[in-house]
């Protein structure tokens, strides 16, 4: 192989080929379904712990006040 001041030209060396290998992509024909448990949660009670009779909170957008019997009211 022939120098030329030092250098290769390109074109001796020759490039590097990638083949860019095309993945095809097909629409997901079965969508998955959710796996549902059998036994439901059943939601619980907002705790009264730590909280005084007469406290305002917000609870899932109502505000609840908590009675002298240690339940929650709406407001």
């Amino acid at each position: 192989m022939e120098q030329n001041g030092g250098s290769i030209p390109f074109t001796l060396l020759g490039g590097v080929y990638h083949k860019h290998n095309k993945t095809i992509r097909r629409p997901n024909v079965r969508p998955k379904k959710k796996k549902v448990s059998k036994t439901r949660r059943r939601p619980k009670p907002l705790s009264t712990k730590g909280y005084s009779v007469g406290t305002i909170i917000r609870h899932k957008g109502q505000l609840m006040k908590l009675n002298p019997s240690r339940k929650w009211t709406n407001v």
